[in-house]
This record gives C-alpha cells, sequence and structure tokens, in this order.
C-alpha cells in the first residue's frame, strides 16, 4: 500500500457502507488517531450500493489490502427490526454472494504470493525476514510446526542455541531493519528453548523507539542491562519491563517497579502494567512512591492502588508491613487519601494487624467519624470518611453516624456516599433508625433507600412489614422494585409481596400495547415529556444532562418510529441486547442484588444497578450468579404513565 499507509487503523462499519481510515500517533504507551486532511469530508472507501457490508480487513501476502465484503440486504440482527416490517423483509437475502476485494495504489501491482510449504527450516527462518506481516506470521507458524510438533511421530526436533537455524533467527534478532522482523524472531527464539540471554541484551541495546515496540519475554532471569530499561525512553519498552518483572522474584524488580511508576504516574497504562506486576514486590514499590513529593499527582491514588493490591494478595504479615508505611504516626495529620486506603482493607485482615498498626488504623476510623459531621470539610474529604465508615458499619458509633447523616439535606454525591456505606451494614438495629425518620426522608431519598432495602432478605421482609402496617405507602414501591420482589430469590417474599400488589395487576403485553397503539396519532409535547422522563426513566437512563447511564444511550433513538418508541417502553422485553440483560446476585453475606453486568475480570464483576449504583463483586463472595431472561427495565409502566405522557415522552426524546 505504501508509506502513507503504514501505521493505519482501518475500521469496517458494514451499516453504513464504508471503510474508515485514521492515521494513529504514539501517545505514551498507546495511540491517538486522526482523519487525513483529504479525508475530513469523505471515507476512505465507500460505497453508493446499499448491499455492501465491508466486515473484515487483513492486510494480504501480496501487500494489498484485503476487505471482506458480506453483501447481504439486511445486516440488522432480525431481532431488532419491528415484526411489521421484518414480515415484509428477505433477511437472507445475499446469503449466496460475498466477495473480497484487493485494494492498493493506483498504477502499482501486487506482488506474487510466495508458496512457503516446502521450504526447509533455514529457508523459513531466513523468510522471517520480511515487512509483511501475514508472511511473517505464517513463516512463524511453519516454524514452529517444525520443532514444536502435535504428533509425536513427527520427525520433528527442537533447537538449540548453536542449531543453524536459531543462528539465523539470532542473527534476525539483533540485525534486521525490520523492528517487527526482529520481535518475532526473538519469540520464535525463546518459544523453541534457543534464545540466549547475551540475544536478548543485544536485541534491546540498538533499539530505538518505533511504532513497533519490543516485548520482554516473561520469566526470564534479570540482568542488568534488562533494569537499565527503566531510562528508555519510549513509554512502550518502559511498559512492556513493567508486564515482563511480574514473574521475577528478583529483589531488584520491586525497586525497578518503583521506578517505572514514579517516571510514568501520568501514564495509566504505564501505571496500570507497575500494578499488574506488584503482587510480590509491593513494599519495595511503596518505598519509591512514598518519597516523591507530596504534592506529585497521581502519588496517593498509586499508595490506595497499591494498598488494595496488598490486601488482596499478601500475606498477612507484608499487608501489616504496608500498612505500618503508609499509616500515619501520632504526630501527623490524617489525610483524605488514608481513609480510601483503609477502604479496602477486610474485617479478616484488620483482626491480623499488629498492635501498632492497629492503633494506627483506629485513629483513621475515629478522624473518619468526626470529618463526616463536621459541616465545614470539603465534600471530597467528607466523601471519602463516609464510605470508610461503611467497613465500620457494623459499629454503634458509625452505624449511628451514617442514619444521623440522612437526617439533613445532602448532595446527591454525599447521599450515594451514605448509602453505599449502609449497604454494606449487617446490624438489625439499623432499621429502627431508618424507620423513625421515614415521615421526613425526600421522595427520591426514600426511592434509594427502599432499593437499598431490598438488597438484604431481612430487610425485604421488614419493608413488607412496614407496607402491610402503612407506615410505607405501595406507591412508593416503583415497577423495577416491584418486579425484584416478585421475582426475589425467597419464596416467601414472592407470596407476600404477590398478595400486597393483587389489586395492581401488570396486564399482559398485548392487551397494552393495543390500547396506546392511539400514541402514535398524539401531539406531544416535549416539555411535558421532559417531566416524564425525570420521574420514569432518570434512573436508569442519561439523556441531555440528566440521570444515570444505566441502560442504553436514549440519544441513539431518535429515528425511531413512535410506534418503536411504544414497545420499547412497554414491552421492555420484546428485545433485550445482551448487554442489558439483568442478572441476580447472591452474595455469601446474604446481600441480593440485581442489576447489569458491565465489567468483569478473573477475581470479580462490576454489577451496576437503578441510579448508577455500582457494586464491585469479588467472585470469591459470589454465592449464585444467575441472568434472567427480563431486562432491567421493569414491566409494568403504563401504571404510571398514560398514552398522553408517552406521546410527550417520545416528543422529548425526538426533539433535535
Amino acid at each position: 500500500m505504501g508509506k502513507e499507509y503504514y501505521g493505519n487503523a482501518f475500521v469496517c462499519e458494514p451499516v453504513h457502507n464504508l471503510v474508515h481510515r485514521l492515521v494513529l500517533q504514539p501517545q505514551g504507551v498507546t495511540f491517538a488517531g486522526y482523519r487525513t486532511a483529504a479525508e475530513q469530508q469523505d471515507e476512505f472507501l465507500a460505497s453508493t450500493d446499499n448491499w455492501f457490508r465491508p466486515v473484515e480487513i487483513r492486510t494480504g501476502p501480496d501487500g494489498a489490502l484485503w476487505i471482506v465484503d458480506m453483501y447481504r440486504f439486511v445486516i440488522e440482527h432480525p431481532r431488532w427490526i419491528p415484526p411489521d416490517r421484518l414480515a415484509k423483509l428477505d433477511v437472507r437475502a445475499g446469503d449466496d454472494k460475498g466477495r473480497i476485494y484487493r485494494v492498493y495504489p493506483r498504477g502499482k501491482t501486487p506482488r506474487p504470493v510466495r508458496n512457503l510449504a516446502k521450504l526447509s527450516k533455514i529457508q523459513l527462518a531466513e523468510a522471517l525476514s520480511t515487512r509483511n506481516g501475514p508472511t511473517r506470521d505464517l513463516v512463524h507458524r511453519l516454524l514452529l510446526d517444525t520443532v514444536r510438533p502435535a504428533n509425536p511421530l513427527s520427525d520433528a526436533r527442537p533447537l538449540n542455541a548453536s542449531d543453524a537455524t536459531a543462528l539465523i533467527l539470532s542473527g534476525i534478532a539483533t540485525n534486521s531493519p525490520i523492528p517487527a522482523a526482529r520481535v518475532q524472531a526473538l519469540f520464535a527464539l525463546t518459544e523453541t528453548a534457543a534464545l540466549d540471554e547475551d540475544v536478548l541484551v543485544s536485541f534491546y541495546a540498538p533499539f530505538l523507539a518505533s511504532m513497533e515496540r519490543p516485548s520482554v519475554p516473561a520469566g526470564r532471569d534479570l540482568s542488568i542491562n534488562l533494569l537499565k530499561l527503566v531510562e528508555d525512553l519510549d513509554a512502550g519498552v518502559r511498559f512492556q519491563l513493567a508486564l515482563a518483572l511480574a514473574e521475577s522474584r528478583d529483589a531488584r524488580a520491586g525497586h525497578t517497579l518503583g521506578r517505572l511508576a514514579e517516571t510514568g504516574m501520568q501514564d495509566i497504562w504505564l501505571r496500570t502494567a507497575v500494578l499488574s506486576s506488584a503482587t510480590s514486590h509491593v513494599p519495595e514499590i511503596l518505598k519509591v512512591v512514598l518519597a516523591m513529593p507530596p504534592a506529585a499527582l497521581g502519588r496517593e491514588e498509586m499508595i490506595v492502588q497499591l494498598v488494595a493490591t496488598a490486601a488482596k494478595s499478601s500475606p498477612a504479615q507484608v499487608l501489616d508491613q504496608v500498612l505500618g508505611l503508609v499509616l500515619p504516626e501520632e504526630n501527623q495529620p490524617v489525610q483524605t487519601w488514608h481513609f480510601t486506603t483503609l477502604a479496602s482493607l477486610t474485617a479478616e485482615a484488620e483482626k491480623s494487624l499488629s498492635k501498632s498498626t492497629a492503633a494506627k488504623a483506629r485513629r483513621v476510623f475515629a478522624e473518619a467519624r468526626r470529618m463526616a459531621t463536621d459541616a465545614d470539610q470539603p465534600e471530597e474529604g467528607k466523601e471519602a470518611a463516609i464510605r470508610l465508615l461503611g467497613f465500620r458499619g457494623d459499629q454503634e458509633q458509625s452505624q449511628t453516624v451514617l442514619v444521623d447523616l440522612l437526617k439533613s439535606p445532602l448532595s446527591q454525591r454525599l447521599q450515594e456516599a451514605t448509602l453505599a456505606s449502609l449497604r454494606r451494614n449487617r446490624n438489625p438495629q439499623l432499621l429502627t433508625g431508618i424507620w423513625e425518620n421515614w415521615p421526613r426522608y425526600a421522595p427520591s431519598l426514600r426511592l434509594a433507600l427502599i432499593d437499598l432495602l431490598l438488597s438484604r432478605e431481612e430487610w425485604a421482609s421488614a419493608l413488607l412489614n412496614e407496607v402491610e402496617k402503612g407506615s410505607v405507602s405501595l406507591t412508593e414501591i416503583s415497577p423495577a422494585n416491584r418486579q425484584r420482589l416478585l421475582k426475589h430469590s425467597k419464596e416467601t417474599i414472592q407470596q407476600r409481596a404477590a398478595k400486597l400488589f393483587a389489586g395492581n395487576r401488570i396486564e399482559g403485553r398485548g392487551e397494552v400495547l393495543a390500547r396506546y397503539r392511539s400514541v402514535s396519532s398524539l401531539k406531544g409535547h416535549a416539555a411535558n415529556g421532559a417531566i416524564v422522563f425525570e420521574k420514569n426513566c432518570s434512573s436508569c437512563h442519561f439523556f441531555r444532562g440528566a440521570g444515570y447511564a444505566v441502560g442504553p444511550d436514549l440519544a441513539a433513538f431518535r429515528d425511531k418510529r413512535p410506534e418503536d418508541f411504544v414497545v420499547a417502553v412497554l414491552d421492555p422485553n420484546a428485545a433485550i441486547e445482551p448487554r442489558f440483560i439483568n442478572y441476580q446476585v447472591e452474595t455469601k453475606d446474604g446481600r441480593s442484588l440485581s442489576g447489569i453486568v458491565n465489567g468483569e475480570t478473573a477475581t470479580s464483576l462490576a454489577l451496576v444497578q437503578g441510579q448508577g449504583v455500582t457494586e464491585k463483586i469479588l467472585r470469591a463472595d459470589i454465592k449464585e450468579l444467575k441472568a434472567s431472561s427480563v431486562s432491567l427495565m421493569p414491566e409494568g409502566l403504563e401504571q404510571t404513565i398514560t398514552p398522553q405522557d408517552l406521546a410527550d415522552l417520545i416528543a422529548y426524546l425526538k426533539q433535535q
């Protein structure tokens, strides 16, 4: 394709019949992308043929850009097409077609594709030094097949460092003018157990920053030469070094990671790489970070993250050492970040602290109780203090502070922090304080508290007691929370809820849709629609600066027909996008949660609930995780939204 296109990103847009191009520029560890001047109003490739559906792009072994065109009339999944329109479409139209385009500069011809199947090991090794990525990958695979056979009867044999093939690969790794070929040769040597450390050191010695950054093979013994890479000017090299140090038990690795953290505090990727490798090296890294100037940007955040790493994975004595380094002495002030640091400490870990470290922790908790109720404190400090008290929620002093906070007007930020801390509480006396103050709570706070009470079986039962007594109105329980009660994991809760809501039967969706058929003919008033949105939708949708981004982005629905809106609002389970499926989670400490899973790792998941409340739950703490067959958005909104309200809401959402 030529130098003009080297380092570009090409993105398929099958719905819009085009291929988009971005020129990439290094930006720290990662890249930034921009359009070229010639493509500000155009695309790299576009077609007026509505059946043109580019779905995949590869560099071909001939040097051309290969673009796979699925060539279909309909590219959307049928589940997203309204039934009346679907009945008129042949969604399989074009399934006997499809093609691959080869794109290359005008006036040039793609080079012939070399047949690699009959090459010897030595010839394959020599062929690795090419600028064509697909050819390199194929050569690499064929080379490994000759020395690492799947068939035990094969005559293939592993390499050694003095083998002629290994010597050719070593020469490419240290001398090839093609950076990508050098990297691939290095890993071919690693994978065939033929890598000599002298080659590894030579590989890095002449290396200059380029768009193709080398990776440090993990698990190698460290040498002084490799540790010197901490001084490399290229962020990509430092990033790979940080990842490689994860496997090291060398005493110097922790200090090196600390140096990498110190020089890359503003680079989120380098910081993440250091943290991912920190498990065995937290004390050594901390010593370097703590020695940084207190005002250094990112210092406090890094300390908090390192303590959290130690709290999750370090032995008790190491965690005690870490906290001893971080927590303030008697003659030092307690700062806001100390609260955040202690919040990662589990109750079990707290019990194993030494006397001196435990005394430091008690002083921080006491300061948190004081600051949480101090009206003169900045909001950021108060929030951190309140959130820390959630980790001491079973202690009467902390619980009293949290319940008392709800009596006075709080900002949205502090109210959310207080509710999050109360959510961790298991003390039965908590309910007494809530019911005593219920008449004084604002409607929005009552809604949030009901959501909180449904997180534990005993609290949900207590809520139903109050509803039965008339202390809590049935109308205060939103359709979403009504659905949670009716589908509760405990049958006794389900039965009691069904009895209470018997007079508010949710109709079949067909009946409701028939009653609301007139909505498309009604004139909507956007001003009233904004009020309808605030009351019924804002807890899970963000639109025009209001609400919470839990469900889909409603701005994307602006071009939908009124009929589509009616179905989406009144029959939310007709078509559920997988990422918005509602999950039920029961934790080992007795909590019952429901929401959307919007992030997962090997050890935890993030559950997003109404009003944007996000719970990060360790997998080790989960008793049961179950995907429901329904959307987080509840059925039954027709009980609070009239046809005219819905017409107004649609007008508001479609307003330009």
